[in-house]
């Protein structure tokens, strides 16, 4: 193996650095599960003084007044979807976006349960492809992944602004980053 191929080997490995705050991380993380778990129309109308409640209404506030694009992307990043765990392991956070950026290439259908689907069998394919082929195969979709959620963060971030955490509570996937 040539020095230049090593090299290109060696970086193929390296994620571009994504440094989100814990307290966004674990705002997004709760969001997305919560909302999966209860269901947005039904909580987003509840007037119900429950911390969930209003901590629901009051991150749900911060996505809606984000551009679209972001908020599509902070869902690909923290909600529910395929996750290979291969992917998750080489990708962390960025694994949904860089299956969602491989599913639009793959032409991105207009159905909600169609684009499911579409995920579903991309993020297969990626992983079956890393498997087979190494990290290369998701390369190219790394680093424009990285760019669209560290953006879409920083969007989330300025409006909500520079004030305290709710005290949301620690998710799965927090906790084990903090072992």
């Amino acid at each position: 193996m040539t020095s230049s191929n090593l090299e290109y080997t060696l970086s193929s490995h390296r994620l571009p650095p994504l440094v989100v705050s814990p307290t966004i991380e674990s705002e997004l993380e709760w969001f997305f599960e919560y909302r999966e778990e209860k269901g947005k129309p039904v909580l987003a109308a509840d007037a119900s003084p429950s911390w969930e409640a209003i901590a629901f209404r009051t991150v749900d506030g911060w996505l809606s007044a984000i551009d679209a694009y972001d908020a599509a992307v902070l869902e690909a990043a923290y909600g529910k979807g395929p996750r290979p765990l291969g992917l998750v392991r080489r990708l962390g956070r960025l694994t949904g976006v860089v299956v969602r950026l491989a599913s639009f290439d793959a032409g991105w259908p207009p159905d909600r349960e169609e684009q499911r689907l579409l995920e579903e069998r991309t993020a297969t394919r990626l992983d079956e492809e890393r498997a087979g082929h190494g990290p290369r195969s998701v390369t190219r979709y790394v680093e424009p992944a990285a760019g669209l959620l560290r953006t879409a963060v920083r969007a989330y971030s300025d409006k909500r602004g520079r004030g305290p955490s709710m005290d949301f509570p620690i998710t799965k996937s927090v906790q084990a980053t903090l072992l």
